[in-house]
């Protein structure tokens, strides 16, 4: 599956790289109609290229010579094209090689010696990957549909002066700024604690939903499905789509805590999950009904002390009644 999406993301590369001819062909098209001048120029610099070429190859022992001397007529000849350009309206780089990104050249590769894939290409790879798979999110559940109403209005026990509406303002309006700072959150994982039904998951998804529309690439799994996967890895080699779990950039985990827990699976794949993120400081979001003894009895202390760290980690939690019990 893995190298059908290479394919699939290669072919869009190329089209956008014909994409990107027909824009600079339509941009030389559009100056010359402004300024005929700048066509001429154009044509000139082409044919100083070509004679440049065949002298090369007849002369080869001036081809130093030739070089610097045609470098120095292409420079007069950019500058008089920029000089018309600015006066024609457009700006100076209108004409140069038109590229969505620059490091690759859309080739979707990078370096010179050692060909690497552009981070530009791995970034579309886990998208489209995303995207094959389905990102998990709920539509309807978002910042602007989010109602503090479905929640009691009675005060809190463990927040003085709070009740759990006026609370639940506030983790809305927490969620919304993660959103806001994305990525540039230093505490670049949440981990959402409560007992069921107090809107976790409502909120990972309204922070799914709005940094999609950011055009972030986000996956969002309940333990379940993270399990399965998991699983497949280990027991079926197959890590596509473990592997998509560790790369995509940002992973919203629901309800950790009820997923079964597999003898040399759970917790080892967990571990593995958690710590590979970190360390490619990848975004986190976690929603569990366990508070943190639990998160320790469960998971041991090398896996909660990664889901508990207050360095990389904040830590909302949530208070009150079920929202569904109330109606």
């Amino acid at each position: 599956m893995r190298q059908e999406l290479i394919e699939e993301v290669s072919a869009e590369f190329a089209r956008q790289r014909e994409r990107n001819v027909q824009e600079h062909d339509a941009r030389v098209e559009k100056a010359t109609a402004a300024d005929p001048r700048i066509g001429a120029l154009l044509k000139e610099r082409q044919e100083r290229f070509r004679l440049a070429a065949q002298e090369a190859f007849r002369r080869p022992e001036q081809a130093m010579e030739r070089s610097a001397r045609l470098k120095e007529e292409i420079a007069a000849i950019n500058a008089q094209i920029r000089e018309r350009l600015l006066a024609a309206g457009f700006p100076e780089d209108y004409l140069q090689p038109v590229y969505r990104c620059p490091k690759c050249k859309d080739t979707g590769f990078v370096g010179e010696v050692v060909r690497e894939r552009c981070a530009c290409f791995l970034q579309r790879l886990r998208q489209r990957s995303v995207e094959r798979a389905g990102a998990g999110l709920n539509p309807k559940e978002t910042f602007e549909l989010f109602c503090a109403d479905v929640f009691a209005d009675a005060p809190l026990r463990e927040r003085q002066g709070q009740t759990q509406r006026s609370y639940m303002e506030l983790m809305r309006g927490r969620c919304q700024s993660y959103v806001d700072a994305y990525p540039d959150d230093p505490r670049r994982n949440l981990l959402l604690i409560g007992a069921a039904g107090l809107g976790k998951t409502y909120l990972l998804n309204c922070i799914g939903n709005a940094l999609s529309q950011k055009g972030v690439v986000v996956l969002k799994l309940t333990s379940y499905q993270l399990t399965d996967r998991m699983r497949a890895a280990v027991f079926e080699h197959d890590w596509g789509a473990f592997s998509q779990v560790l790369e995509t950039p940002v992973l919203l985990l629901d309800d950790l805590g009820v997923e079964p827990m597999l003898n040399n699976v759970t917790i080892e794949q967990l571990f593995t999950l958690l710590n590979e993120r970190e360390l490619n400081g990848l975004h986190t979001l976690i929603s569990t009904n366990l508070h943190p003894e639990e998160l320790k009895q469960r998971y041991s202390e090398r896996i909660s002390s990664r889901l508990l760290d207050r360095r990389s980690t904040s830590i909302l939690p949530f208070y009150g009644e079920d929202v569904r019990l109330r109606g």
